[in-house]
């Protein structure tokens, strides 16, 4: 009997944070053939200094994590996921740095082809915490959608003949609702997806190891700086309703988000799959840092939520112009101008969007992707 690899699988945190806590049930299930070598991958949203620190810079933005005995430096308020989960596993976390200025889907590429060299991947899963990866751009409001999509977007680029089959595994669906994006349009979204979905899997914390290791893991890993592993775990443990754990209640004033068996629910697709219906998707060019796609998912969305002539927009003015191309932030109708988007040069020029000759400026609505500032999360800490 050998031990021969017989497949190499990527397992990816897709939106950064502690995404890649979501993965570990299915990492232990994984494991537990010996012939899967799997790769542990995070989006990460732990600064470049403590990275550089203690660290090991492979790429401009990739970097491997090593377990180390010397954490006294570990604090509870130093956020570093990565860091904890190597600890926990005593296995290297790859870290690509998420970054608005540094980071853009092109150097995401770069990471990802310097793991991969001159291997074949057979698997590369990308693991969401929430939906943010599941939704459209059609949808009333989005919630933090610039991370995930800029990884997504990363890994639809890299070679099939590189990555054979790739997919998407979201867990905690519901817990979007506290990121300002409506159960309807959740409900909808997952409805819509529902043919499309290679498997469901209730997680269950009293009868399956991979799932209880994974709680008692995240507990240990300083769990008030993830608000919807917290809860996910809270969930598992047979909390439901508006339920907020003790090491929340520093964070939030009180949950919106309603706990419960569908909290629980992991559902896996095919990459294409997911992102046939974006409307944005194919507008993320490489060279976007995530400022830019913030920019373009903005735009993207006055061009779905087109307005009738005389409509209120989101800033309160009134439309009194007449045009073919109504973004519901268009300066020519919204006269306050409030904060400025630049459009990137190439985006500009392949004339994707046919009202950009007329504008000049597109108004940023403030919390375009944030939810309502009484709401349950404090934008201060990473979720």
């Amino acid at each position: 009997m050998t031990n021969e690899i017989t497949k190499t699988v990527f397992l990816a945190g897709c939106g950064g944070g502690y995404d890649i806590f979501g993965g570990l049930p299915h990492y232990f299930k994984i494991k537990s053939s010996e012939n899967y070598d799997v790769t542990l991958i995070n989006y990460s949203f732990t600064k470049r200094h403590l990275l550089s620190k203690y660290s090991q810079q492979l790429t401009t933005l990739l970097f491997r994590v090593d377990p180390r005995l010397d954490v006294i430096w570990l604090t509870d308020d130093v956020y570093f996921p990565e860091q904890r989960l190597a600890n926990e596993l005593q296995v290297p976390i790859y870290a690509i740095l998420c970054d608005y200025d540094e980071t853009r889907i092109e150097l995401i590429i770069e990471a990802y082809k310097y793991l991969i060299q001159e291997r074949t991947i057979d698997e590369l899963i990308l693991i969401d915490g929430g939906s943010d990866v599941l939704l459209t751009g059609n949808e009333k409001q989005l919630g933090t959608p610039v991370e995930d999509m800029s990884h997504a977007r990363a890994v639809h680029l890299l070679s099939s003949d590189k990555v054979k089959s790739k997919y998407i595994v979201v867990i905690g669906t519901n817990l979007e609702v506290g990121h300002g994006v409506h159960k309807s349009d959740i409900d909808t979204r997952l409805t819509a997806l529902s043919s499309h979905a290679i498997f469901t899997w209730l997680w269950q914390y009293e009868h399956d190891d991979a799932v209880r290791y994974y709680v008692d893991i995240f507990t240990r890993c300083c769990p008030r700086h993830s608000i919807v592993h917290s809860l996910i775990c809270a969930a598992l443990q047979g909390r439901t309703g508006y339920y907020l754990p003790e090491h929340l209640r520093s964070r939030i004033t009180k949950s919106i988000v309603s706990i419960g068996e569908e909290t629980c629910v992991s559902t896996g697709y095919h990459f294409d799959d997911v992102m046939r219906e974006n409307v944005y998707f194919e507008r993320l060019t490489p060279t976007l840092n995530l400022r830019q796609v913030h920019d373009v998912i903005l735009i993207a969305q006055g061009l779905v939520n087109q307005c009738s002539e005389n409509e209120e927009y989101t800033c309160g003015s009134t439309c009194i112009e007449t045009c073919n191309y109504k973004p519901q932030i268009c300066v020519l109708m919204c006269r306050s101008e409030y904060h400025d988007i630049t459009l990137p040069k190439d985006l500009v020029e392949t004339n994707d969007f046919p009202w950009i000759e007329h504008v000049d400026k597109v108004a940023r609505a403030l919390d375009a992707f944030s939810p309502d500032r009484n709401g349950w999360i404090d934008k201060s800490f990473h979720i």
